[in-house]
């Protein structure tokens, strides 16, 4: 049966053969329809809408009356209303793709009438407000669901958005309704007019939480590079800057070093010329030695390696030890120094030979930058209060700046930056105070009213728990006994300095160039005590201690690694290799001697 649009006939039904055209979906829809027609008692006309079967007519609108209620007659107009379905079907595809799309990009939409304020929103809208259909949709119910802080200047823009003296484009707080979640939202609006006067304010707003979130990240991590890279370029201009002064250090005492030889080649023995090259050299030797124990030092605590050796001792006998020691370099600069010790012992846990350390650095410091004619003050003192021990080193010397103040104690920082460096150094003595310091949990600061207004050090120590005094010095020895010691050492002029050294300590001494040599040498020497290199060619030290140890012959002999090598790492390996004891190089008399003392006898 073909169908024209719009075309209406007088037909007489029977039974419901009409309803083969229905699409199977309709046939019930369609039967009430007819229903409806036939209960009617007057003409008034019943729609309904079906899906039918035809190629052109695939929707039709069908209208109905009854006219002739004993004849049953009725009369249909059928319109095609296919093309207006199908459009109406892509208009709510579209809708659903819209509503979607809102709903990923946290979007909705919005159209507030400029007249009464009243809105309407997109259902991705409510979501994000956390709003229902009861929610008041007017201006006053707008500015509930901003958040507190940021209202009144949202109540400020939004009339003038509406009066088109502003433009809406705005982030704010929204407060949810649902949730009473905070997040972040950013209004875009568009006032529309009829006739040239306003009518309707058209926007979307959209859920920027996130995005806020991965800026704030993203600036957090630019910052941070930021941070990273000016540190780094510190730490470059720092390397460059140690780099200079460790160069300019350690040739500085070469020249005096290298003079002082010469003069005692020419020299009379025992001479006053000869005694003062032989000062001279002791003097730079012990400025080398001091340098390298600050490298070492300072990396050793960085990298938390360094081991402290507690005991129950007195800060004023640490002080007045040191004072003595460094006595002689006040003197030579025309400075005074003083000292002031507290009226009773002043008892901390500590180690003797690092607290010293600490004290003899802060003194080093001070008579560099005090100026001949100054006063130099240490004093000892407790604060029984804080539970504190205080050790103060003060001078009226050259002062810090403040910016000083706060990098002194950073490794590599140096007050004398001069090309003659008169007063320089490593910048690693105030970073060694600190990290022994630190490791003994203290405090040190510095305070200084600027340059010209001398400076002050101060250390805070934990007082011991109980106030009992150390009984007797740390370095007491008993007399070293004469030993039979054998050098392995593949530096010629080294090994035979020792050597000699040894022997004017009435110690019996043998060198051996290489690690095969002191074996075998060892073999007819029976050495006490063996000096041994690590660094040495072809069979190292490392080697030279386990042939020691696998030999029923020499294993009695006490190995000391004697050795430039001397990070944690190296006197672990040197332990596990079978050394007892290790030396850093150059070694100390001093600390050879207490060494043979403290080792067994063979």
């Amino acid at each position: 049966m073909h169908v024209s649009r719009a075309r209406s006939w007088r037909a007489r039904l029977k039974g419901l053969r009409f309803a083969v055209f229905v699409a199977e979906r309709d046939r019930a829809d369609f039967a009430d329809f007819l229903q409806e027609l036939l209960l009617r008692e007057d003409d008034e006309r019943a729609v309904c809408e079906l899906a039918l079967h035809g190629e052109d007519l695939r929707h039709a609108r069908l209208t109905g009356a009854l006219l002739a209620r004993p004849a049953l007659e009725i009369l249909l107009a059928i319109e095609n209303v296919t093309e207006r379905r199908r459009q109406e079907d892509e208009l709510k595809e579209a809708m659903r793709i819209l509503n979607a799309s809102q709903r990923a990009a946290r979007l909705g939409t919005f159209v507030m009438d400029v007249e009464t304020g009243t809105w309407t929103s997109s259902a991705a809208l409510d979501e994000i407000l956390g709003i229902d259909k009861c929610f008041q949709r007017t201006a006053e119910g707008w500015l509930t669901l901003i958040h507190p802080d940021d209202r009144d200047a949202m109540a400020a823009l939004l009339p003038s958005a509406l009066r088109g003296d502003a433009f809406l484009d705005r982030e704010y707080r929204v407060v949810r309704r649902s949730s009473g979640e905070v997040c972040w939202a950013w209004i875009l609006g568009d006032l529309q007019h009829d006739d040239n006067k306003p009518c309707r304010l058209v926007g979307t707003i959209q859920d920027v939480t996130e995005r806020r979130r991965l800026l704030q990240e993203r600036g957090e991590l630019l910052r941070a590079a930021e941070v990273a890279r000016a540190r780094a370029e510190a730490a470059n201009r720092a390397k460059d800057a140690f780099m200079a002064a460790l160069s300019h250090e350690l040739r500085n005492p070469l020249a005096p070093i290298s003079n002082s030889l010469f003069v005692l080649e020419k020299a009379e023995p025992g001479s006053e010329r000869a005694r003062r090259a032989t000062s001279v050299i002791g003097r730079q030797v012990r400025h080398l030695s001091r340098l390298v124990d600050d490298l070492l030092d300072v990396t050793r605590i960085t990298r938390g390696k360094i081991q402290i050796q507690r005991r129950r001792l007195d800060l004023n006998e640490v002080a007045r030890v040191m004072v003595d020691d460094h006595g002689s370099l006040f003197d030579r600069g025309g400075v005074r120094l003083e000292l002031t010790l507290a009226p009773a012992p002043v008892v901390v846990d500590g180690d003797w030979d690092r607290l010293a350390q600490v004290v003899g650095n802060l003194l080093q410091n001070s008579a560099k930058f005090c100026q001949r004619g100054g006063v130099t003050r240490v004093a000892v003192s407790e604060a029984r209060g804080e539970r504190r021990a205080i050790i103060r080193v003060a001078d009226d010397g050259a002062g810090m700046e403040r910016d000083m103040l706060s990098r002194l104690f950073e490794p590599f920082t140096q007050a004398d930056t001069t090309l003659d460096r008169t007063k320089g150094g490593l910048g690693l003595g105030m970073a060694v105070a600190k990290g022994l310091v630190d490791l003994h949990g203290g405090e040190i600061s510095a305070h200084s009213g600027g340059l010209g207004e001398g400076a002050e050090f101060v250390v805070r120590l934990p007082l011991a728990s109980e106030t009992v005094a150390a009984a007797g010095d740390a370095h007491h020895c008993a007399p070293p006994a004469h030993r039979r010691v054998l050098i392995i050492e593949d530096n010629v002029d080294a090994a035979d300095s020792l050597r000699e050294l040894l022997e004017l300590h009435l110690h019996q001494a043998a060198v051996a160039y290489n690690g095969p040599d002191g074996i075998a040498k060892a073999r007819d020497f029976h050495p006490d005590i063996v000096l041994c290199d690590i660094g040495l060619p072809g069979m190292d030290g490392y080697e030279v201690a386990a042939a020691f140890r696998s030999d029923e012959e020499l294993r009695g002999a006490y190995l000391v690694a004697l050795s430039g090598y001397a990070q944690p790492e190296d006197l672990r390996r040197a332990e596990e290799s079978g050394f007892q004891r290790h030396v850093a190089k150059p070694p100390d008399p001093g600390e050879l001697e207490r060494l043979f003392a403290e080792a067994p006898g063979r």
